[in-house]
């Protein structure tokens, strides 16, 4: 016979007491520091890499809008008040700068537009900013 058959049920220790043996981790608060410092790191490189992105994508739209363009028929120039009429033709071209064309004339033209989305950024900014503040007008007390 073995021990096992020799010691009554009722004897035994049970698994579902809680034993003396407590394991305790060394360096918690350590740990919880790395951890915290690990985040915070993450959180500025993403912040400095999304800055990156956004001023090289306001450089490209800086060049486009320095790029010329050429009219050949007659626009109307907002600028000025009254409004005036350039008389631009095929016999004589008027040159302009891309942002002259959008914001002066106006005008939508092919050459002049962003080739980017930055307007998608832009409204997934307002959304967040928007929660954020419906988050902290209407939280429960």
């Amino acid at each position: 016979m073995s021990n096992s058959e020799k010691i009554p049920i009722t004897g035994r220790p049970s698994v579902c007491e809680p034993s003396d043996k407590v394991i305790k981790e060394k360096n918690v608060g350590l740990r919880i520091c790395i951890c915290a410092t690990v985040c915070v790191i993450i959180i500025i490189s993403i912040c400095f890499s999304l800055k990156f992105w956004y001023d090289s994508i306001l450089e490209e739209r800086e060049i486009i809008d320095n790029k010329k363009v050429i009219i050949s028929y007659p626009v109307m120039d907002y600028s000025v008040n009254p409004p005036q009429i350039n008389n631009c033709s095929h016999s004589e071209m008027c040159i302009y700068d891309c942002k002259y064309v959008r914001y002066n004339l106006q005008e939508d033209k092919k050459s002049c537009e962003y080739k980017d989305y930055l307007w998608l950024f832009d409204i997934i900014i307002i959304i967040l900013l928007i929660l954020g503040c419906l988050s902290c007008m209407c939280e429960n007390n």
